[in-house]
Parts: C-alpha cells; structure tokens; sequence
C-alpha cells in the first residue's frame, strides 16, 4: 500500500510537468571541400534564442549531434559553432521549429553568396552594409565612437576591417563579420 501511494504520486506529477511540447533538433556537421581541413569531431554546437544562449552539445566523432528544445525557445533559434583554433561561427538561423524533430546537415565549407563588389551577404538578416571581412592578425585596432548623447563606445572595425584580435586562425575560423547581428560568419 505505500508503495502505491508513493508511485502514484510521482507517475501523475511526472506525466503533468513532462513538456510534451519540447522538440528536438538532430544535425550533422560536415564539409563538402577538403574535408581534412575541418574537424567535425568534438565541436560545441551553440543554441541561442532571442541572442541569449541556452544550450551547449558536442558534436560525435562523426559530427552528429542532438539538442531537446524546450517550449519557450522554438522560434529564432540560432545556430553556432565553436572549437580549438577558430572561433564561435554563426551557422543558421530557424525562425520556428514546426516539427517534432528538425534534422539539419551544415556544410561548414558554406562558401556565402557576395554582393556586385565582392562583400558577403550576412545570413542571418540577409544584408551587406554592415558586413565587414575579418582581419587575423596580431594587436587588435579598436576604433572610438562617440554617439549623438555623448556616449562612448569601442568598435573592432577600422578602416572598413574587422579586427579579430587573434592571429589564431583555421579553415574552419569565420571570414566575415555583420555587425547589425554581431556575428562571424
């Protein structure tokens, strides 16, 4: 009889707070040029919602992985990527997950499709005017800003460059940066 009482209890609590709501993302990194020069293994695959991150999972020793994505997070999911040697990368952007599982493959060799003068086009927000190429190097330059209130800021953009501040840099390290998302692509 305690036994029952005590099951009973926590199958109904278990069941009534259980998000039959979560969906899940299922995805493979892979690269269709030179496969050699990308590592999928052991990569952090980055969820963020709404540009706050609330999941960290890592790749398999094929580039798989696999997230649980609660209820409040399903709609502008963004999807990134990071390792030793290279930076956080942007992937893609979903805006709403519609089905009980999502499976993606991401080709890390993505090469970005330019505009007429050669700047790639962000794809997140699909937009070149505040896309600027990644300069790898040693000392970053920051370039002082000073806004209509007075307020200042420091920008790693100088002289139309992205500086990324690091002379560590891969195959798989971001080339561009748009600074309207604040991501390296």
């Amino acid at each position: 009889m305690t036994i029952k009482a005590f099951i009973l209890p926590t199958l109904f609590l278990t069941l009534a707070f259980s998000n039959k709501s979560d969906k899940k993302i299922i995805g493979k990194l892979y690269s269709s040029d030179n496969p050699q020069f990308y590592s999928v293994e052991n990569i952090f695959v980055i969820l963020r919602s709404d540009n706050k991150a609330f999941d960290t999972v890592r790749t398999n020793d094929k580039g798989e992985f696999s997230a649980i994505i609660p209820s409040d997070k399903q709609k502008n999911i963004d999807i990134l990527y990071s390792g030793i040697g290279f930076g956080t990368v942007y992937l893609r952007h979903i805006k709403q997950l519609s089905a009980d599982t999502t499976n993606l493959q991401i080709d890390l060799a993505n090469n970005y499709k330019k505009n007429f003068f050669g700047t790639a086009i962000c794809p997140k927000c699909s937009r070149t005017n505040q896309v600027y190429k990644i300069r790898y190097g040693d000392a970053p330059v920051y370039t002082m800003q000073v806004n209509e209130n007075g307020d200042t800021a420091y920008s790693p953009i100088h002289n139309g460059v992205y500086e990324a501040g690091t002379c560590v840099s891969s195959a798989q390290s971001a080339r561009w940066y748009c600074n309207r998302d604040r991501i390296e692509f």
